[in-house]
């Protein structure tokens, strides 16, 4: 990708290139018109021969044609070198002109590695019962909040309930067949359940609630949190310096998207965002912004895929980073 990067050409790279191709006939005309006039005016076709030379030497584009290139190949370099791989040189270039910044929360923000930091299970379910129901739902799904509840039950040593059937509903959570009877798993709007007790205090104080219910019947709330990540206020806080806008798009809850954003010092928060609704909240940041800002959007490249490809430079972290090249994101 870095040789990609490198071997490609920047819109101002193209015109410098389109002013060369003007430029050159241009000075060798004037180069000539120097010879014959030298030659008719002083008689010495050495003199003039000098002064073409010269003329030749002093307007050679060179120095134009070669900047622009060895620019772009030391910037795709020191990203590399980063761990930031630009996919054109033309999205290296797009990048320094970013205005508005919209990013998730999960894996940009925080480390995305969350782990469960609860189990309030309901009327006859336990907290056994309630993760063996929850692991069995979210088979081998990549999800970081899937696995923070595999790594739990592992720890627990808890087997799997069997599920039948079980499907993803996007955005929301999954459901299926449990001895012949439905279940989900998913947030409380999915759900349509509102927690209380203690899930409601974990709810309140940041961390992430997955509920699963059977039978139209609440069995529980799993809360998960996640580690912010160290540098991430002092990103934020470059962001500023340099003028671009930060925005927290998130599908968490109000409360988890306030507690990361207040700890980064991002103060506008888009939470609930369903992943094809990101898509839209970038549009908005371009209606919204001064017209010819560019929109930057950061994600993991597959669930934030539809709005990493809207934006005008999509920048996609690390696993996500193969769906994102098929997308056409920029790095």
């Amino acid at each position: 990708m870095v040789d990609e990067a490198e071997g490609s050409k920047a819109p101002i790279e193209r015109l410098v290139d389109r002013v060369s191709g003007i430029f050159v006939p241009v000075i060798l005309v004037i180069a000539l018109l120097t010879l014959a006039g030298g030659w008719l005016v002083t008689g010495s076709f050495d003199r003039s021969l000098i002064n073409t030379v010269a003329v030749l030497v002093v307007a050679c584009p060179c120095a134009l044609g070669l900047a622009t290139p060895t620019a772009i190949m030391v910037g795709a370099g020191r990203g590399a070198a980063a761990g930031l791989l630009f996919r054109s040189a033309e999205a290296l270039e797009q990048t320094g002109r970013i205005g508005v910044l919209l990013m998730d929360k999960t894996g940009t923000l925080t480390e995305g590695r969350p782990q469960v930091a609860g189990v309030f299970p309901q009327g006859d379910a336990t907290e056994i019962s309630l993760l063996a129901l929850a692991v069995g739902l979210e088979g081998d799904s990549s999800h970081p909040l899937a696995r923070a509840v595999r790594e739990a039950a592992t720890a627990w040593q808890i087997t799997p309930e069997v599920i039948e059937g079980n499907r993803a509903v996007a955005g929301h959570g999954l459901e299926g067949l449990h001895e012949g009877v439905v279940v989900r798993l998913g947030s409380a709007r999915f759900l349509e359940k509102t927690p209380s007790g203690a899930a409601e205090e974990a709810m309140l104080s940041g961390q992430t609630l997955i509920g699963v219910e059977r039978d139209g019947q609440l069995l529980g709330w799993i809360a998960v949190a996640d580690t912010i990540r160290p540098d991430a206020a002092q990103a934020i806080g470059l962001l500023k310096r340099y003028g671009i806008l930060p925005i927290m798009v998130t599908g968490d809850t109000q409360a988890a998207a306030r507690r990361v954003a207040e700890a980064v010092g991002i103060s506008d928060i888009r939470a609930e965002v369903l992943p094809g609704d990101k898509a839209d909240a970038v549009k908005q940041a371009r209606a919204d912004a001064a017209s010819g800002t560019l929109i930057g959007m950061v994600g993991d490249g597959i669930n934030d895929a539809p709005a990493l490809a809207s934006a005008d430079v999509g920048i996609a972290m690390g696993g996500g980073t193969d769906v994102a090249l098929e997308r056409r994101m920029s790095y």
